[in-house]
């Protein structure tokens, strides 16, 4: 059976809405592509899946994934993370399924040993989830298979879907790798990616402005 990585994409115009008091329309647009890009060439550069899903209502992010390589699956509406994530693991399961790990975006820290990492800590009957830095969030879940639990991403995920795992008596493994939990939400989580050169990181509107103070 093959191994696939699901990646759920929100429209770039619309990621990342907390950090629009930071930057402008255009430059959010341009950090939500650069952290796709940078994604989908990590989890090419590792190696180590057969297959990449994509998942997204955006054109511009679907022409990207058919550009990388990648297979893509077009979200239903009305959409949300945890839909598309749901719709992805049913095109998984369509087409050969096998193992699945769920990766997003907004992981600045992410490189391809990571993922190599990632793959190698799925159980093999059972459920793999890296908490996010506050450990509320989930930031990768993986799975031996397709559906073994519902997608719970939001508020306290990490914790709904340990839970699942556990009510369903599966192999868990919780892994704590700090370059999976550092994600990117929030204004204080910005000075992650300012130590990185993979992708152009936009100047912020505060950064702007002191420059030309």
């Amino acid at each position: 059976m093959n191994s696939w990585v699901l990646v759920p994409v929100k429209p770039f115009k619309k990621g990342k809405s907390r950090l629009r008091d930071c930057f402008s329309r255009q430059d959010l647009y341009a950090l939500n592509y650069n952290l796709f890009v940078q994604t989908i060439r990590n989890i090419k550069e590792a190696t180590c899946f057969d297959e990449v899903l994509v998942v997204s209502r955006d054109r511009h992010a679907l022409a990207v994934a058919e550009g990388e390589g990648v297979c893509i699956c077009t979200e239903n509406r009305p959409s949300s993370l945890n839909q598309a994530v749901r719709q992805g693991m049913e095109f998984i399961e369509a087409n050969g399924a096998g193992s699945v790990l769920v990766l997003p975006t907004d992981l600045p820290r992410l490189r391809p040993e990571a993922i190599i990492s990632l793959k190698n800590e799925i159980p093999e009957q059972g459920v793999l989830i890296v908490p996010d830095h506050c450990y509320k969030g989930t930031n990768a879940l993986g799975m031996s298979r397709p559906g073994l639990i519902q997608a719970s991403f939001g508020n306290n995920s990490f914790h709904q879907h340990c839970l699942q795992a556990q009510e369903k008596d599966l192999s868990l493994r919780v892994y704590y790798h700090y370059a999976i939990m550092q994600d990117l939400d929030t204004k204080p989580d910005l000075h992650l990616i300012r130590q990185h050169h993979h992708f152009l990181m936009p100047i912020t509107r505060e950064e702007r402005t002191f420059t030309h103070v």
